[in-house]
């Protein structure tokens, strides 16, 4: 396939993304859904893979973490009102390889709650309802937001959505779909792993970019780029991403992804 050979490396102990500026499904009841490649290294405990959080630190949070309980990742939420959507939400990563997370809350209200692994659905709930801090104003990937927990692996495609993506979509994505080809609307966030700057742009077009703290490149796990052709080539660039922020990078084109 012809896919976006990077992804941003993070060594577990002071690199990451982060904005002051905003916070993401701040007093969502859903629907939602947030997705992530991950690839691990150590199984250091406790590590945020991405968080949105009150500027205090107070723990009014979301959170999708890895490690917290032996080599598993969880949604983890605190400050929310209803039932606490961390339970049963765990998957085991065991690997080095790897892996597409999604979890995903499908109305507003009692609704479903979903996980899924590379693509695969397990029900977490049929009816659950909880409702997400509210004034989160703070958010971060590889890290909690004020600084601490620190991931040590690789992250890639990050995106959050104020919809429920259909279960095709999902498994699509985790077979090396682009997000932006096969999910048009409802984008919160989307944070490719794509620049070697100083700010990592959010693809969503909201403007949501991120500061870059240390993070490396890495390749990427299998997956179609953001555009509509092959370019057939391996070579050096500069781009624009939705929102207008610029990054450099490369392309390596490996055919027949069409």
């Amino acid at each position: 396939c012809g896919c976006v050979d990077m992804a941003r490396d993070f060594n577990g102990t002071d690199q990451w993304l982060n904005s002051t500026a905003f916070g993401l499904l701040s007093g969502s009841n859903g629907p939602f859904t947030i997705i992530l490649w991950m690839q691990r290294d150590a199984g250091v405990p406790n590590q945020y893979l991405m968080q949105s959080i009150v500027t205090s630190g107070s723990g009014n949070q979301w959170g999708v973490l890895f490690g917290y309980v032996n080599n598993n990742v969880e949604f983890f939420a605190s400050g929310h009102t209803g039932t606490d959507p961390r339970i049963g939400s765990s998957m085991a990563i065991a690997d080095g390889a790897w892996h597409h997370i999604a979890y995903r809350k499908d109305a507003s209200g009692a609704s479903n709650w979903d996980k899924f692994l590379d693509g695969t659905k397990t029900s977490i709930s049929a009816s659950i309802n909880f409702t997400l801090a509210g004034s989160l104003v703070r958010s971060s990937i590889a890290a909690a937001g004020l600084g601490a927990a620190w991931f040590d692996g690789r992250l890639a495609q990050v995106g959050v959505f104020t919809s429920a993506l259909p279960d095709a979509v999902i498994t699509a994505i985790a077979k090396g779909a682009h997000p932006l080809r096969v999910w048009a609307g409802s984008r919160a966030g989307l944070w490719e792993g794509l620049t070697s700057g100083s700010t990592e742009p959010d693809w969503s077009g909201n403007v949501l970019n991120l500061t870059v703290t240390g993070a490396t490149m890495a390749n990427h796990p299998p997956g179609a780029p953001p555009f509509g052709f092959d370019l057939g080539w391996v070579g050096a660039f500069t781009a624009a991403a939705p929102g207008g922020a610029t990054w450099p990078g490369w392309i390596q084109s490996r055919g027949g992804w069409f």
